[in-house]
C-alpha cells in the first residue's frame, strides 16, 4: 500500500492523503489521516471534486478531517471558488485550506465565516529545483550564489511577517535538499511545513495536457479529472541542446493530472520526512507510479 505509517512511533506528525476519491475511501484506513479534496491546479476539476462529496455527504464518515485544496483561481470564477468553500466548510470538519493563489488569499482574509488556517501551496512556495534541469541555469555560479538562487522563495523576514496578517499557518513544500534548511528556518518562525512525498510539481498550464490532446474543451473534462498523463520531452531550446539532453539525461517524463505537471527527477531520495509536521501522499501519483 502506498501510504507509509510511522510504526512503533508516537504519531505526530499531520498526514494527509490528497486525490483520493469518495469511491477509494473504503478500501483504505483513512481515520489516522486528513484528506485534501479540491485541486492544485485546475478551477474546474476543484468544483467536480467539492461538488461529488458534498453530494454524496451521507456516505462519508464524519469523523474524518479535511483539507480543502483550491487551485488558481481566475476573476470570474472567485465568488464561485468562496461560495464552495463555504458550502464545503457547513458540511465537513476542514482543518485548513491550501491556498495556491494570492487574490483568493486576500479575499478569504476578507470573508466572515472561513475559521480555517490557511496554508501556503507549492505554486506560491517556489524553488529554483523544482525545475529538473535547474543544475545547467546555476552550474556557472560560485557555490554560495548557488545556494542563495536554491532557497524557497518565502525566505524572506517581512514576507515571513505577513502570515499573521492572513492566518497562514503552514506551506507545501517538495522534498528537495534546498528546502531541508528551509524547514529549520520556518519552525523558528512557527510556520508548519508540509512535505509532498516523492514528487515535484514542475509547473501549471493554462490548460489540461489531456483536454488538448484530445481536442476537447474544458467544460468536457469533468470525467477525466484523476486521469494521468504521461508526458515526454522531445525537442530543447537555448541551454537545452539535444545532445545534453540525451548524454546528462535532464529532462525526466512528467505526469499530468489536470493542468499540473509532476516529476520525481530532483527528490532527495535521503529526506527526512519526520523533520517536517506533516507529509501528503498524492493517491493519483502514488497508486500509479507504486503499484
Amino acid at each position: 500500500m502506498f501510504i507509509k505509517r510511522n510504526k512503533g512511533k508516537e504519531r505526530t506528525l499531520t498526514n494527509e492523503i490528497r486525490n483520493i476519491s469518495i469511491e477509494e475511501i473504503k478500501n483504505y484506513d483513512c481515520n489516522d489521516y486528513i484528506l485534501g479534496i479540491g485541486s492544485e491546479g485546475c478551477v474546474h476539476s476543484f468544483y467536480t471534486k467539492i461538488d461529488k462529496f458534498i453530494g454524496n455527504k451521507d456516505k462519508v464518515d464524519r469523523r474524518y478531517s479535511f483539507r480543502i485544496i483550491t487551485p488558481r483561481v481566475p476573476l470570474k470564477h472567485m465568488d464561485r471558488v468562496l461560495d464552495k468553500i463555504k458550502e464545503f466548510i457547513k458540511v465537513f470538519n476542514v482543518e485548513s485550506i491550501v491556498v495556491n493563489d494570492y487574490g483568493l488569499l486576500y479575499r478569504i482574509s476578507k470573508t466572515e465565516g472561513l475559521i480555517s488556517e490557511i496554508i501556503l501551496g507549492r505554486t506560491l512556495i517556489r524553488t529554483i529545483e523544482d525545475t529538473p534541469w535547474y543544475r545547467l541555469i546555476v552550474e556557472s555560479e560560485q557555490e554560495e550564489v548557488k545556494n542563495s538562487i536554491i532557497k524557497p522563495n518565502i525566505l524572506h523576514l517581512q514576507k515571513l511577517e505577513l502570515f499573521n496578517i492572513y492566518n497562514i499557518k503552514g506551506v507545501e513544500l517538495s522534498p528537495v535538499k534546498g528546502n531541508i534548511e528551509a524547514l529549520k528556518k520556518l519552525k523558528m518562525y512557527g510556520i508548519k511545513a508540509f512535505i509532498h512525498y516523492k514528487n515535484e510539481l514542475a509547473t501549471i498550464g493554462r490548460t489540461c495536457p489531456l483536454m488538448r490532446a484530445l481536442e476537447k474543451d474544458t467544460y468536457e473534462c469533468k470525467k477525466d479529472c484523476n486521469n494521468i498523463v504521461n508526458i515526454q520531452f522531445k525537442k530543447g531550446y537555448g541551454i537545452m541542446d539535444e545532445k545534453k539532453i540525451q548524454d546528462e539525461e535532464v529532462v525526466p517524463d512528467f505526469w499530468g493530472i489536470e493542468n499540473a505537471f509532476y516529476h520525481k527527477f530532483n527528490i532527495d531520495e535521503k529526506f527526512d520526512y519526520d523533520k517536517c509536521d506533516g507529509v501528503i501522499y498524492n493517491y493519483l501519483l502514488d497508486a500509479e507510479l507504486n503499484e
